[in-house]
């Protein structure tokens, strides 16, 4: 299997083409040490839900891992002002080939994909907000 077949079974894929397992604690990612006024302790940090692609087993797709949280946006307004930054990864048997970050808006009532500005190098002033691009996912688009 190669990369950009995983990757494109996941992006081209729909809701009813994963199979959820709900209930736990997914992928371990990080084992942690904290130290507080009642004593030091261990974090654990990891996914909270797992899909299973139905097409093909060997595939699977992990989310909620938190990367940061209270975050702003300029622009973006909700109700609840709550922001979390979190990622999904994607598995082909067992191992981890593919990650992308999401954002967790309005107290996590709605997930949007996180689009990252880079400067086209095309205009003199890169100053202006009309010479940034928006990128998600490898592809662009100019915001006018």
């Amino acid at each position: 299997m190669k990369y950009d077949d995983v990757v494109g079974m996941v992006t081209t894929s729909g809701v009813s083409d994963w199979q959820q397992i709900d209930g736990g604690r997914f992928f371990i990612y990080e084992l942690g040490e904290y130290s507080s006024a009642e004593g030091r302790g261990v974090s654990v940090e990891y996914h909270h839900s797992l899909g299973v692609y139905r097409g093909d087993v060997g595939l699977r797709l992990a989310w909620g891992l938190e990367e940061d949280r209270d975050l702003q946006f300029e622009g973006m307004s909700f109700p609840d002002k709550q922001i979390w930054r979190c990622f999904a990864d994607a598995f082909w048997q067992g191992a981890l080939v593919a990650r992308w970050r999401y954002l967790l808006v309005d107290g996590g009532r709605c997930s949007l994909p996180e689009v990252h500005q880079a400067y086209d190098g095309v205009e003199e002033h890169p100053g202006d907000p009309a010479k940034w691009t928006f990128r998600r996912a490898g592809r662009s688009s100019t915001v006018i």
